[in-house]
């Protein structure tokens, strides 16, 4: 599988509009994890994180926001993005559009969303990119929860600042070793939503990730009509179709070896992706705050495949090897030594 098909691949569950940490944020994935799976110490810093979970999903909110991700020094890419979310009768709608770039249209409803690529009069359908995050996960015992996640991280509620004209509450997970980055986030005082982030790769002193929003209204009337898909596409649009079709909590009899401190796997399933003949099997490793997607598929003989090692599809990270007739790619937004100790201490029983 060449660079490009790997990309698409990657696109497939975390697409522009959702491969940043940022919008997987604002989707709620991000949230639903760390409401599920990150406990502070104290109940006070619990209890902010919490806020922050349920605002994502029910508050009515719409702003602008500036978001900025950077492979090293050299390279960077920033985009502002308009965005609403409106949450009525148990479902959830956010329309997203970026401001400057390409033009690129999310739009979601529950936990399907249509991704619009206007210069390739395309429109991609698929799950959320998080939804396979299953409910309830260490969501009973918050002590525990808070011991597992503090054997990584050390965690601390740090100073009040501004944001887009808000106060904000700042909280810091510091990691323990190399195998993560630190996260910053602002939740507002009032009513508990995050309004920026940062992630900073603390080993290289770079930032890695940064978003913000720069205008926000919170708890804004809801539109008449919630109504918010493109009503009718242009004749000579195609429509895909991809990651529907699969099978969750599957037994793959794929095996990790070994994983980095802290992480544990969280999903296993299979998905079928456009232009792909046989289901990939999808793996979710997580230390409760970062996840990490690994992708297995089979390769038929004489494919040339990507070279060994690490990769950079987009801005997300990736590493991927080749395991007797598949390809294994582990995705995501921490360090390139995780990444590649998920992807090399997997083997097939």
């Amino acid at each position: 599988m060449k660079n490009a098909q790997l990309y698409e691949q990657k696109e497939a569950l975390f697409p522009r509009a959702f491969s940043s940490g940022f919008r997987r944020l604002v989707l709620g994935g991000v949230l639903f994890l760390l409401s599920q799976q990150v406990f502070a110490e104290s109940d006070e810093v619990a209890g902010w994180l919490n806020r922050a979970a349920v605002a994502a999903h029910q508050l009515n909110y719409k702003g602008v926001v500036s978001h900025s991700l950077s492979q090293n020094a050299r390279n960077e890419r920033s985009e502002y993005s308009k965005i609403e979310h409106y949450a009525r009768e148990n479902k959830e709608y956010l329309r997203m559009e970026t401001l400057n770039g390409l033009l690129r249209e999310t739009i979601r409803i529950n936990d399907v969303v249509h991704y619009y690529l206007p210069d390739l009069k395309t429109v991609r359908v698929m799950p959320n990119a998080l939804s396979h995050t299953p409910p309830g996960v260490m969501r009973h015992n918050i002590q525990n929860n808070a011991k597992e996640l503090l054997k990584s991280y050390t965690f601390a509620k740090a100073e009040v600042e501004r944001v887009a004209g808000r106060t904000a509450q700042v909280v810091v997970f510091t990691p323990k070793d190399n195998f993560r980055y630190e996260q910053r986030f602002w939740i507002d005082r009032e009513t508990g939503l995050f309004l920026a982030g940062r992630t900073v790769d603390l080993l290289m002193q770079r930032e890695v990730e940064r978003f913000a929003f720069a205008d926000i209204e919170i708890n804004i009337p809801q539109p008449e009509s919630l109504i918010i898909a493109w009503p009718e596409l242009p004749t000579d649009w195609t429509v895909e179709q991809t990651g529907f079709e699969g099978k969750k909590n599957v037994a793959s009899g794929w095996l990790a070896s070994a994983l980095p401190p802290g992480f544990s796997k969280i999903a296993e399933e299979t998905r079928r992706f456009t232009g792909r003949s046989e289901a990939t099997t999808v793996l979710v490793y997580s230390d409760g705050l970062v996840a990490v997607s690994v992708f297995i598929e089979r390769v038929q003989e004489g494919t040339i495949t990507p070279m060994a090692g690490g990769v950079s599809p987009g801005f997300l990270a990736a590493h991927t090897r080749r395991e007797g007739g598949y390809l294994i790619t582990a995705l995501g937004q921490v360090p390139n030594d995780t990444l590649r100790l998920i992807a090399q201490g997997l083997a097939r029983k």
